[in-house]
């Protein structure tokens, strides 16, 4: 498929317009996934319509609107990509680890936001990335016990069921006492009610739980 037609021009002096550094970024971003779809649909070209799904919270990159509509940066990127290619493309809300079974099953096309794990490697094809994420050990601020990821080896962790975070805690087996929960707000509210010593999860959506929920006595520790 031919994205792209290149042609040399004469060398001249940039003309840079700052104001629309912002809109190229995003623009790059799009094309991005864009070419990504198109390599994956390349074989296909008279699809028309594919299924997605979303979950239930992960702000700012998945969320549900009031009106019980899958929203979100992830999902607005992908509708965007999509509307692009011409293609139609519909959601369903649901909670993680179910989309991504069916993500597996052949159930939907395509998720929107999926981190890139080494145990994903062999059930998922991913675009190039478009974002990256570093995780956080959440807990309570006036706890001062958990200084190392060492120091959660007899720690309950909560984690989001499914999520890279899961994957995580086992592959690197940071403690005995996992508990999964099926959603991130879930796992927030057991923390903020002392019914585990952490949670981990990604940081930008922690914190973007954190104040939507109005937890103020739960704080990112300052473990990488």
């Amino acid at each position: 498929m031919k994205l792209m037609n290149f042609s040399k021009k004469k060398e001249r002096k940039p003309n840079i317009n700052y104001q629309g550094i912002k809109m190229k970024k995003n623009i790059l971003i799009i094309f991005v996934l864009l070419f990504s779809l198109a390599k994956l649909y390349s074989n296909y070209t008279k699809i028309v319509d594919i299924h997605s799904a979303s979950e239930y919270d992960y702000p700012p990159f998945c969320i549900v609107a009031e009106d019980s509509i899958a929203d979100g940066f992830s999902v607005e990127l992908l509708k965007a990509t999509c509307e692009a290619m011409k293609i139609n493309i519909d959601f369903k809300v649901g909670a993680w680890s179910k989309i991504k079974q069916e993500l597996a099953d052949g159930m939907i096309d395509v998720l929107p936001l999926v981190g890139r794990t080494p145990e994903r490697e062999d059930l998922y094809d991913f675009t190039f990335p478009y974002l990256t994420f570093h995780g956080a050990v959440f807990a309570v601020k006036n706890d001062v016990s958990i200084k190392t990821l060492a120091d959660l080896k007899n720690k309950s962790i909560i984690v989001l069921k499914g999520d890279n975070s899961e994957e995580y805690v086992k592959r690197e087996k940071l403690s005995s006492k996992i508990i999964s929960v099926l959603t991130s707000e879930d796992a927030f509210k057991a923390l903020e009610n002392g019914e585990c010593d952490a949670v981990i999860a990604q940081k930008v959506m922690g914190l973007q739980l954190i104040d939507q929920l109005k937890l103020e006595n739960i704080a990112p520790l300052n473990i990488k």
